[in-house]
């Protein structure tokens, strides 16, 4: 199975600009928070997304690229193009993790891997953002580009303690309240970043899109 999956979240890699709150209009954090929620308060949502995922002991990054969409509630499907095709699909309940080039499917409880928002799951859901962290806004280093673009930096720590998933960075749109990048990190300093964009808000996805049918002759094996 690849390394780099968004249910091996991680995040922020090298980073070197401070806080810039000049752009973007002087909002509360609630207030953000708030916008957020307004404007992912959709059916459902498709986006294309960039990947970079950070070894920081080793060095060492790989980069993905492909498309995802969410629907409420905790519904998933990623779809990795590049640089080898796999799937990261859940209906809320049930986790498969596929991949192309071994026929091989991977299949948990969803639960256990996305509990406190890992992966980016918390889109399926914004709403519970308050309940499933602490959030302020990032203060001190944070990537120049969002300094740049006038976007708010939020920092979202996990109420629920867990060492691969230690702090949610996030870049947010002062327009539109929509999420431009997430840079996550687990406690060994390894870090994953997502971009996302051509974001299309109130798809009408069927739950079907969320339920992943292993293909004939592929090795199912069972996530513990």
């Amino acid at each position: 199975m690849r390394k780099f999956l968004p249910v091996m979240v991680a995040v922020l890699l090298s980073v070197c600009a401070s806080l810039s709150l000049a752009g973007p209009k002087k909002l509360t954090v609630d207030q953000v928070l708030s916008g957020i929620e307004g404007r992912y308060k959709t059916s459902g949502m498709c986006a294309k997304f960039y990947q970079e995922a950070t070894l920081a002991g080793m060095g060492i990054s790989d980069n993905a690229t492909g498309s995802v969409c969410f629907k409420a509630p905790d519904k998933m499907a990623w779809k990795y193009e590049k640089p080898e095709e796999q799937e990261v699909v859940t209906d809320g309940k049930i986790l498969w993790i596929y991949r192309k080039v071994d026929n091989q499917v991977m299949v948990g409880e969803a639960g256990a891997f996305f509990g406190s928002g890992e992966g980016a799951s918390f889109f399926s859901d914004v709403t519970r953002l308050k309940k499933m962290f602490t959030v302020s806004f990032a203060k001190g280093m944070i990537p120049e580009k969002w300094s740049k673009s006038g976007w708010y930096a939020l920092r979202l720590i996990p109420k629920k303690k867990r060492p691969e998933f230690v702090e949610l960075n996030l870049a947010v749109d002062a327009r539109t309240f929509e999420i431009q990048e997430s840079v996550s990190k687990n406690q060994a300093g390894d870090s994953t970043r997502i971009l996302f964009y051509d974001l299309a808000f109130n798809q009408k996805l069927p739950d079907s899109k969320f339920v992943f049918i292993a293909p004939k002759g592929a090795d199912v094996m069972k996530m513990e």
